[in-house]
């Protein structure tokens, strides 16, 4: 069998779909690889292309072989298990968007955008996304409490002040 490595330093990750390990103190562990964006600005119009190699969502505390460990993942994640192949595979996500110059196409078009999404298998897992949910939520009432001095009092919470050029 095809060994892969376990993740850097336990923090759930791995490098490789698949490559993740099982982690219990960490609510879930994300990989993004191949993010890419290519604009070109010219006199009078615009073209950019975006593409992402891949996305791997886990719950890094089930076993590496649970049903419902992989919340987003490739379609064909599973059957890669080195680097080589995973760079041979086409990117998850292409996107192109392009302008033209009034009057130049046949059809009147003045810009074209098109996606392209290679398949995918996406769970809607409940308990997971609440989890993630609360603890960002958690993390975002901790940040809006702390005050200048990273401290808020319990009768008055610090305030989070945005601050603006406008007059």
């Amino acid at each position: 069998g095809v060994t892969v490595p376990p993740g850097r330093g336990g923090d759930g990750g791995g490098g490789l779909p698949g490559g993740f390990v099982t982690n219990p103190g960490c609510v879930a562990a994300a990989e993004v690889s191949s993010l890419v964006a290519l604009v070109s600005l010219y006199p009078s119009t615009v073209a950019a292309e975006f593409t992402l190699g891949s996305l791997t969502v886990c719950d890094p505390r089930l076993p590496v072989d649970h049903p419902y460990r992989w919340a987003v993942r490739a379609a064909n994640a599973a059957n890669t298990v080195t680097r080589d192949a995973a760079e041979a595979v086409p990117p998850l996500v292409e996107v192109s968007y392009e302008t033209f110059d009034v009057g130049t196409e046949a059809d009147g078009a003045t810009s074209s955008v098109s996606a392209r999404l290679r398949p995918a298998r996406v769970a809607f897992l409940n308990r997971f996304v609440t989890e993630c949910r609360a603890f960002v939520s958690g993390l975002v009432d901790g940040i809006g409490d702390a005050g200048e001095d990273g401290k808020g009092t319990e009768s008055e919470p610090a305030k989070l002040v945005v601050a603006s050029d406008d007059p």
